[in-house]
């Protein structure tokens, strides 16, 4: 028998003794391979082929073949169900409490800091403002009026991004009811003047009740249309007298609601 057929044999009776072979006698053979392997790795017994060689260097020709054959190459089902197994069963982070004492004492601003810091050094922020000013939807004055000046799409993105009434004005709509006054809850979209999404609007009057955070609408403010008096101003170009009740002034109620009806009773509000 020649070497060759001998050597075909011996891997189809090796495949069929691994079909019918306990599970649990395999698992202890591995393991006593791994071991000797290990040991006579450490007692100098076993080289590695590629010790002490170097690596030849592959040219731009043969590493672009590699690449566009691994391209089509797709893991088995069978393979990618064995990877989540494995990866469920052996990896710590699947386990609620791990991830609990992981994140526990985790401190989230130092990590954005030094992540900031490193993007800087990179210059990863220099490389994305670059792009964002090429590539930035909002230059197209099609797009910009679309998404900036339409109502419609207004109305859609204050009902998608903002989760509307929130506490301070509950308070106000409860206020509102109890007095019977005749103001009516807008600012989960209902209504838009010009580009600005209001509050409370009067129902019969072009009167506007604006609450305002003190975070948001001085810490934060971002243009003048944010503060006080440029809201005001801002509406009054549609016709609107607006009241402006900022979120302290809901600590009394009692004078919140004087507030109000003055500003209802009187025909045009001054500022």
């Amino acid at each position: 028998m020649e070497k060759s057929e001998w050597r075909i044999k011996q891997s189809i009776a090796r495949k069929e003794w691994l079909k019918n072979a306990d599970p649990e006698i395999l698992k202890q053979i591995y393991k006593k391979m791994a071991e000797t392997k290990r040991l006579k790795f450490k007692q100098g017994l076993t080289i590695p082929w590629d010790k002490g060689k170097k690596r030849p260097s592959f040219s731009k020709e043969w590493r672009r073949k590699l690449s566009e054959a691994g391209k089509n190459r797709k893991p088995s089902k069978k393979l990618i169900e064995a990877t989540i197994l494995r990866n469920k069963t052996n990896n710590p982070m699947w386990n609620p409490e791990i991830v609990k004492k992981a994140v526990k004492n985790r401190d989230y601003k130092e990590i954005s800091r030094k992540t900031t810091l490193t993007k800087i050094k990179n210059g990863t922020f220099l490389e994305y403002s670059k792009r964002m000013k090429e590539n930035n939807p909002m230059k197209n004055p099609i797009i910009n009026a679309k998404v900036n000046k339409n109502p419609e799409y207004i109305k859609r993105r204050i009902s998608s991004l903002i989760k509307k009434p929130n506490k301070k004005e509950k308070m106000l709509i409860e206020l509102i009811n109890k007095n019977n006054l005749p103001y009516e809850y807008v600012g989960d979209g209902k209504l838009i003047v010009g580009t600005k999404n209001p509050d409370f609007v009067h129902k019969t009057k072009n009167k506007i009740v604006e609450i305002f955070g003190s975070y948001w609408h001085t810490k934060k403010v971002r243009c003048y249309e944010e503060t006080e008096i440029g809201r005001i101003n801002y509406f009054k170009k549609y016709n609107f007298d607006t009241l402006v009740i900022w979120e302290d002034e809901l600590e009394n109620i009692d004078n919140v609601l004087k507030k109000i009806k003055n500003f209802d009773e009187i025909n045009t509000f001054i500022y």
